[in-house]
C-alpha cells in the first residue's frame, strides 16, 4: 500500500508528465501538417531533449511504486493494463529518444533553446549535410510511426479510465484526481 506523499508524487509525476506528452505531440502533429516554422522546432526539439533528461525520474518512480487499481481486474483486463502501462512508459523514453536520434543524425543542430547540443554539419559548400542519411531516415520514421502508436495508446488509456468511471463505477479516476495534504 503506498503512502499519501508517494501517491501525490505519483499523481504528479503522471499528470505532468502526460500534460508534456500531449503539448509534445500536439506540437508535432502541428509542425507536420502546416508550414515549416524554425520556431516551432526549436521548441519542440528544446523540449524533447528537457523531456529526455527527466524520463529517467519517470521510469525510476513507475518502476519502484506501482500504481494500484482501486478495483479488481480480470485476467484479460489486468494484462491489458499491465501491457498498456509498460508501452506508454517505454515510449516516454523511445519517442525524444528517436526524435534525437533523427534530428542529431540530419545535419541539422540540436538546440535546447540557445545551448547548442548537437551542432549543424555543413559541407564544404557551407550546406546542411547529414551526418548519417539512414540513421536520420529510419530515426524519423521511427519517430513518426511511435507518434501514432503513442496517440491511439493514449485515447486507449483514456477510454479505460472513462469505462472504469462510468460503466464499473470505480475509483480510479477519482484516485488519480485528489491530491491530499
Amino acid at each position: 500500500q503506498m503512502g499519501r506523499n508517494t501517491k501525490n508524487t505519483t499523481r504528479a509525476l503522471h499528470w505532468g508528465f502526460g500534460g508534456f506528452v500531449l503539448v509534445m505531440l500536439s506540437l508535432g502533429y502541428y509542425m507536420t501538417n502546416t508550414p515549416y516554422s524554425d520556431g516551432l522546432y526549436t521548441w519542440h526539439k528544446s523540449l524533447g531533449v528537457i523531456l529526455s533528461a527527466t524520463i529517467g525520474i519517470r521510469i525510476y518512480w513507475s518502476i519502484r511504486h506501482p500504481w494500484q487499481s482501486s478495483t479488481s481486474l480480470g485476467k484479460i483486463e489486468s494484462w491489458a493494463r499491465k501491457v498498456t502501462h509498460r508501452l506508454l512508459v517505454f515510449l516516454l523514453f523511445a519517442m525524444p529518444a528517436s526524435g534525437l536520434t533523427s534530428s542529431a543524425f540530419s545535419g541539422w543542430s540540436v538546440h535546447v533553446f540557445n545551448f547548442t547540443i548537437v551542432p549543424k554539419n555543413l559541407n564544404a559548400e557551407g550546406e546542411v549535410e547529414a551526418f548519417s542519411v539512414t540513421i536520420y531516415e529510419a530515426a524519423k520514421l521511427t519517430h513518426e510511426v511511435l507518434g501514432y502508436l503513442f496517440s491511439t495508446l493514449i485515447l486507449l488509456h483514456v477510454a479505460a479510465v472513462l469505462k472504469h468511471h462510468f460503466l464499473n463505477k470505480d475509483q480510479t479516476l477519482l484516485e488519480m484526481l485528489k491530491f491530499k495534504k
